[in-house]
């Protein structure tokens, strides 16, 4: 691929030329196997844009005299148009729910399950039927002391100095 033989700035006026000179029909599919994102062409702008900046001009303004008055600028610009917007960053595993709490949480999604399929409903409702019974609060009470632990093991697992200065920190307030 070229992206290897240019930098990404290079890259990313190639392949707008590329794609700006493909049939209009066909210029998404072309933009998406080039293999930039919609962030990488507008990186490109801005960074011509600020060799054609003139004294007391924005960044806002610079970019769009580059996108509209240069030829490697519109060519960027419908690039950028047809290219796929950047991929959102994944979630860190840390980061997500876990699965089970602990037991009232094993046991609502077990209860759950069970009446999704004896009413033929979906888990998504059945569950929200559940947590809003009043018979379980109890129940939900629980569920959220086992998630708050949870959260706590995660949050220190990630966290040791800062729960270690936090921790210390309350010590001394607690003491005045």
């Amino acid at each position: 691929m070229t992206r290897v033989l240019y930098g990404v700035d290079d890259a990313a006026v190639h392949f707008a030329k590329v794609i700006s000179d493909a049939n209009p029909f066909t210029r998404r599919e072309v933009a998406a196997e080039a293999g930039l994102s919609r962030q990488d062409y507008e990186d490109a702008i801005h960074k011509r844009a600020e060799s054609i900046r003139r004294p007391g001009d924005s960044k806002q303004q610079a970019f769009t005299r580059y996108a509209v008055e240069t030829d490697d600028g519109r060519a960027l610009m419908k690039a950028a148009l047809a290219a796929p917007p950047m991929a959102p960053p994944k979630q860190a595993p840390q980061d997500l729910k876990p699965k089970s709490a602990g037991p009232a949480s094993e046991e609502l999604e077990r209860m759950a399950r069970a009446m999704a399929k004896e009413r033929k409903l979906t888990v998504a409702q059945a569950y929200s039927r559940l947590i809003s019974d009043p018979d379980r609060k109890e129940m939900l009470a629980e569920i959220k002391r086992e998630e708050a632990r949870a959260r706590a093991q995660i949050s220190e697992s990630r966290w040791p100095l800062h729960d270690a200065e936090r921790q210390s920190k309350t010590r001394e307030w607690l003491s005045r």
